[in-house]
């Protein structure tokens, strides 16, 4: 891998900012039991899939998350992780170097844990089934509880090996990772959810990118709302 396997910033948002952050996403009705599959099964969340040129779009229907992407997707950032090849810098010039995003708002709940995983959540290449995996993938942290133990994250290179990175979550932390790392977040034990908003940043091939709708929502928060009133009953 070309880059540092990881980049942190602390204190990434002013604390306004990442104060209405916090309470936006406590809020929403998006959130609900989570839309990822697998190792994502105790967790909740919402996501949007989207083209870069329709960003500003997608942001509709979660606006809080406007002041997340901006950091997300600074191009020094990705730099750091991904130094753009020749290549990349001619392509930048005729398309932008990212084309595609999935960005995800992810609650783990105490005594949950995400298991290890490589991100590719907008598919696969259907001619060779070969996943299309995120060029960077950034993370910040919204709300860590004041007792919590546990909810680190580890980035691996290989299966079986050891992991690289140990990141302790803390409010306010931006994390960004070479996307072709696994990585897993371990149990917790908390009086509370650990919270991070989540973008994978993707350059996807223009086959994909046709077949990749222009936005997609995807979230069980109102499934949740509905399940719960009718509980109620």
């Amino acid at each position: 891998m070309d880059g540092a396997p990881c980049h942190i910033i602390d204190h990434a948002l002013a604390d306004a900012d990442l104060a209405r952050l916090g309470a936006a996403v406590d809020a929403t009705r998006l959130l609900g039991h989570s839309q990822l599959v697998g190792g994502f099964a105790a967790t909740r969340g919402f996501g949007i899939a989207c083209h870069h040129n329709a960003l500003d779009d997608a942001l509709q229907k979660a606006p809080f998350l406007r002041a997340f992407v901006d950091l997300a997707l600074q191009p020094t950032l990705r730099a750091l992780i991904r130094p753009p090849s020749v290549v990349d810098r001619l392509g930048s010039l005729l398309f932008h170097d990212i084309n595609a995003l999935y960005l995800n708002v992810l609650s783990v709940p105490p005594g949950a844990c995400v298991q290890r995983h490589t991100d590719a959540t907008l598919g696969t290449v259907v001619d060779d089934d070969r996943a299309l995996v995120p060029r960077v993938v950034v993370a910040l942290y919204v709300a860590v509880p004041h007792d919590l133990q546990g909810g680190v994250l580890r980035l691996f290179r290989g299966v079986d090996e050891a992991p690289i990175a140990e990141i302790e979550p803390r409010v306010g932390r931006l994390v960004a990772f070479d996307g072709r790392l696994a990585h897993e977040v371990t149990a917790t034990t908390a009086s509370g959810p650990r919270i991070s908003c989540v973008a994978e940043l993707y350059r996807l091939p223009r086959t994909r990118l046709r077949r990749l709708p222009r936005i997609r929502l995807q979230s069980n928060g109102f499934a949740d709302v509905l399940q719960r009133v009718q509980g109620s009953r």
